[in-house]
């Protein structure tokens, strides 16, 4: 199975990305599950207690920045691969 993670503040974005992995999931027989995050905040708050194989990220969403997020990601779990896909 493979986790990802939606970070962005604006629903219609969130939403749009869920289509398409539940199109490309069904498609393609592969198990993805993801959950999607509003805030900076909330997604560094989950990181420190899960992992994610993909995020999807924001760079504009609220006082920590996308950029933020990722700097988090790379100090705080230096032994997972996790890869970013910054959407704007």
């Amino acid at each position: 199975m493979i986790r990802i993670a939606i970070v962005d503040d604006a629903d219609v974005i969130c939403e749009t990305i869920e289509l398409f992995l539940k199109n490309f999931s069904k498609q393609n027989g592969v198990s993805i599950e993801f959950d999607s995050y509003y805030s900076g905040e909330e997604i560094i708050k989950r990181l420190q207690q899960s992992y994610f194989d993909c995020i999807f990220l924001d760079i504009e969403i609220g006082t920590k920045s996308g950029i933020d997020v990722s700097k988090f990601l790379r100090e705080t779990q230096k032994n997972e691969t996790t890869e970013i896909i910054y959407v704007s």
